[in-house]
């Protein structure tokens, strides 16, 4: 899975669109539509549409697009979107757009599955990758707010069965502040071909993590993304938990409370819901070897070791807004405003970066966007995920609302 720092530095030629999944915001404009509730006294995200329905269908350059709430002024926002669609190979693409707290437009075109005819709609189900991220931050939040942890204790403290083989002082050494801000010093290793059996989160890093590998340079030396940073921070909540499997943990303590109905982290799940995109990207086969095809539902890799880093969570546009509102607005029934507000500040800079990037807590923090007129001081709010066949983008700028 790879980070995609989207506003202050272009991707690198490595990270390709897949399955394109956007959260994304546009300035409000005059004309924007309202509605008489306030989401700062909510917390949540306010519709100007009716989610049962799945909006209107159209034919734009051959592309069949749904549509809810979209106005002329987001012609070409949508245009733009089926531009770079027809220049990939992906699928199909699904975005939403939030002004002043209020989701304004939804939209998904192209195709939706492989082997047979439709396209997807502003409910069909995409992976966001490591966009999971801030999610995961918020779990073990959630447990320094209840005084179960602190943020400057250790990993051995917090999971005692955190010894490395190759050195038992590491994990004295590594705390959870380093955790939440890459700055465990981890060697980025990922296990594609790791089991999908929820307990596969505790056995993998006890017979392969711990074991095996290794750390790079010492804990809270500098940012380096590493994907262990946050499944060793999901393993953490697990352990404290002491009943419940992760995937439910995070269905149960964030996303439910978030409002974010239709978001999993199994791929059982997704396949019951019926109501899903597959994409085009990388199948691993048993060999080892790798095909760079499309890919259906059941080559979609479902790696429990790695859910906590972003392997397989599984969610919507509309539904990603309601993370998006909880870190504007807050919601003491997630966070207190204290929490909330630490992952979004600058907590560790990204030294060489352009314009000053930092890392919160699973959220890139920028002073300002780089747009095709140059750079905008506005302070941003980012984080990208990719998956072996998808890609996601979440952009928030929260001094303007969008």
């Amino acid at each position: 899975i790879l980070a995609r720092p989207s506003l202050a530095a272009p991707a690198q030629s490595g990270q390709t669109a897949r399955m394109l999944l956007f959260m994304l915001g546009c300035p409000a404009t005059d004309d924007a539509t309202t509605t008489d509730t306030d989401p700062a006294d909510t917390g949540s995200v306010v519709d100007t549409a009716d989610s049962a329905e799945t909006g209107d269908t159209a034919d734009t350059g051959g592309e069949i697009v749904t549509r809810l709430g979209c106005e002329a002024r987001h012609d070409a926002f949508i245009a733009a979107l089926q531009t770079d669609l027809t220049a990939s190979d992906a699928l199909g693409v699904s975005a939403a757009i939030m002004e002043d707290g209020v989701v304004t437009c939804r939209v998904a075109l192209g195709r939706k599955l492989v082997a047979t005819e439709g396209s997807p709609d502003i409910d069909t189900l995409f992976q966001i990758g490591s966009t999971t991220k801030m999610f995961t931050a918020v779990a073990l939040l959630q447990r320094v707010e209840s005084g179960e942890f602190t943020l400057n204790e250790s990993l051995a403290s917090a999971y005692p069965d955190s010894e490395f083989e190759f050195d038992d002082t590491w994990n004295d050494e590594v705390t959870l502040q380093h955790l939440l801000t890459h700055q465990g010093g981890f060697y980025d290793y990922f296990d594609w071909g790791s089991s999908d059996e929820d307990s596969d989160l505790v056995d993998w890093h006890a017979e392969v993590f711990f074991p095996y590998l290794w750390l790079m340079n010492d804990p809270g030396k500098f940012w380096n993304y590493s994907n262990p940073n946050f499944n060793l921070a999901g393993l953490v909540v697990q352990a404290a938990d002491n009943s419940r499997m992760y995937p439910d943990i995070m269905v149960q303590d964030v996303f439910a409370p978030l409002g974010m109905s239709r978001t999993f982290q199994r791929k059982t799940e997704v396949e019951a819901d019926g109501n899903y995109a597959e994409g085009y990207g990388y199948v691993i086969r048993g060999n080892g070897e790798s095909e760079y095809k499309e890919v259906d539902i059941g080559d979609v890799v479902d790696s429990a070791a790695a859910r906590p880093a972003g392997s397989g969570t599984w969610t919507t546009p509309t539904q990603m807004l309601q993370m998006a509102s909880f870190l504007m607005y807050g919601d003491p029934a997630i966070l207190n405003d204290e929490a909330r507000i630490s992952m979004t500040s600058p907590q560790v800079p990204i030294v060489g970066s352009n314009y000053d990037l930092s890392y919160g807590y699973g959220v890139f923090v920028y002073p300002g966007v780089r747009l095709f007129d140059g750079f905008h001081p506005a302070v941003a709010w980012d984080h990208g995920g990719n998956t072996l066949s998808y890609s996601s983008a979440f952009t928030l700028l929260p001094e303007h609302e969008f």
